[in-house]
């Protein structure tokens, strides 16, 4: 059928949240692409997907075989939010670039629910009067954005949202070893663990300084204020106080550990 069309003009097939497909969809997908000589081509986007999953064995496939060019959105900068911002409301558009900007950091999903909080709270009208009064600098989580986040949570493995409920009582950057004493995992449990969260885009690794090699302690840093926001009311504030307890006393650990050393 592809084919057919495309020899009436050039097709162009786009599959939209590939995370959820099947595997037998995902074999299918995969046969398709390698029997495309003929000019036909595949786009599909996808949400982060585990290191360990169909999808994941299909993308280190077709790249082994020089057939996938990935291609990963950057966030928005200021410059993009601010053109965001004039048109919405013209009249206070650097106020209003800034509270997008500070509660999106750049992401074009949450910056969009932000601005549906906007209208449907009053806060900015359909003229483009904003009321500055109302920007609040706390973090605002529409429940859209709430319930994304906690979807994503609930996909994580128990050892995963340990680490993770550690990393949020560490704080926005944290030390990777600290976190693993906290989370009271082996090892090997917890950089599995550690690789989940890597692949979900939860975390990010900081980059090493210049020169300072590998005795130099390995952090990480939250994709987002917010995903710290959920999985902080998800834990709740018993929990949360116990992780911040191990935390400090993981750290003492840890530091008397490189005194010696």
């Amino acid at each position: 059928f592809l084919s057919s069309l495309n020899e009436l003009q050039p097709v162009i097939l786009f599959i939209d949240d590939l995370q959820w497909a099947d595997q037998s969809t995902l074999g299918l997908l995969g046969y398709l692409v390698r029997q495309a000589n003929g000019g036909i081509q595949y786009l599909a986007a996808t949400r982060p997907f585990p290191v360990r999953s169909a999808l994941a064995s299909l993308v280190q496939s077709l790249q082994r075989s020089d057939r996938l060019q990935r291609i990963t959105l950057s966030r928005l900068g200021k410059d993009e939010v601010l053109a965001i911002a004039e048109r919405l409301a013209p009249q206070a558009a650097e106020p209003f670039c800034q509270w997008l900007l500070a509660q999106s950091e750049g992401n074009p999903y949450i910056l969009s629910e932000l601005v549906r909080y906007a209208r449907e709270m009053k806060i900015l009208d359909a003229s483009g009067q904003l009321d500055l009064a109302a920007l609040s600098s706390s973090p605002v989580v529409p429940q859209t954005v709430y319930g994304l986040v906690q979807s994503r949570l609930a996909n994580l493995s128990e050892p995963s949202r340990r680490i993770l409920d550690a990393a949020v009582a560490a704080g926005r950057e944290f030390d990777q070893e600290p976190v693993i004493r906290a989370a009271g995992l082996s090892e090997e449990a917890a950089l599995d663990a550690f690789d989940e969260l890597l692949a979900s885009r939860m975390i990010a690794p900081n980059s090493r300084p210049p020169g300072s090699g590998t005795a130099y302690p390995l952090t990480y840093r939250f994709d987002h204020s917010l995903t710290m926001e959920v999985a902080y009311k998800e834990a709740g504030e018993t929990r949360h106080r116990l992780m911040h307890r191990r935390i400090a006393d993981a750290k003492e650990v840890t530091k008397r550990e490189a005194q010696r050393i």
